[in-house]
């Protein structure tokens, strides 16, 4: 195999790695390819996953805007759901925007992206009080949170 040939076939797996829905481990990326286990955590780590090191005095930096839809989330029937994450970070102009899921026990990279504005739909994953954070990832200044929120079932 020519040297071409392998760098392309590098640059599909990278890709394919890219493209799921689950959150990356926050440290050395997770080729285990596994899914999100019915605990409804986020999925396993097999590093320490304690929350990085954030500045989040800042957040949320105004005009930016992080919402999950929707919201609230109907819990009632399932103890976990996917959800559309949607982003709107011009107001703070990050060099290099991430978004992380965290909830009580771990955080962990959900997305890295350069367009600043964009949408992406979780797998069934989330629980009530996961929480989307948005970070310049240069700065490791928080940009905005998001929490999820169940709907009340008993209306």
């Amino acid at each position: 195999m020519n040297k071409a040939a392998i760098l392309a076939a590098l640059v599909a797996l990278t890709a394919l790695g890219c493209s799921k829905n689950e959150p990356q481990q926050a440290g050395p990326a997770d080729a285990s390819g596994t899914a999100a286990p019915a605990t409804g955590a986020i999925p396993p780590a097999h590093e320490d996953t304690a929350d990085p090191a954030w500045d989040e005095s800042a957040s949320p930096v105004l005009g930016t805007m992080l919402a999950i839809k929707p919201d609230p989330v109907d819990f009632c029937s399932e103890k976990l759901a996917a959800v559309e994450v949607s982003w709107d970070l011009n107001a703070a102009a990050p060099k290099n925007p991430q978004i992380w899921v965290r909830d009580s026990k771990q955080s962990k990279l959900w997305t890295a992206f350069k367009p600043l504005t964009g949408r992406k739909t979780t797998g069934k994953w989330v629980k009530p009080g996961t929480q989307f954070v948005a970070i310049d990832s240069t700065t490791r200044k928080v940009i905005n949170v998001a929490t999820v929120v169940a709907k009340d079932c008993a209306q």
